[in-house]
């Protein structure tokens, strides 16, 4: 279920990632926050957590430090962007060493709280939210 929309309801539709960017100004929160080059939005929210977003082929890719995270169209793009700023979800991101590449967890902030060991105890391992760093391996 999708949280109640904001008042920016006209911006989230658009035809490319630069007026996908131009439109992303409107929230005051990000006006310092965010770099467009090579079709490229960068939204670094803090040193341990920068969001990545590209077009793919009719979607946008987001990335988290440079990691896969997921395909969006463009109004979940806009969703997905403006709850991240709100916080809405309270998520915690959980990076850490693969197979073969580093990966990431998306999981609520509860489920976190519940689960904190067993994440402490995986190696090279990076713990933040959208406002901090929780923890980092050495």
């Amino acid at each position: 279920m999708r949280p109640a929309p904001t008042q920016h309801f006209e911006f989230r539709r658009f035809a490319t990632i630069q007026e996908l960017f131009n439109k992303l100004k409107v929230i005051e929160s990000l006006e310092d926050k965010m770099q467009f080059k090579n079709n490229t939005i960068t939204i670094t929210f803090h040193n341990d957590f920068v969001l990545t977003i590209k077009p793919f082929g009719g979607l946008y890719r987001e990335y988290v430090n440079g990691i896969f995270s997921s395909d969006a169209e463009d109004e979940d793009i806009w969703y997905s962007i403006d709850n991240l700023v709100r916080d809405t979800y309270e998520e915690v991101y959980i990076e850490y060493k693969g197979l073969f590449k580093r990966k990431i967890k998306v999981v609520a902030r509860k489920y976190y709280e519940r689960k904190k060991e067993k994440f402490l105890q995986k190696p090279m391992v990076k713990i933040y939210t959208v406002t901090e760093l929780i923890y980092q391996s050495k």
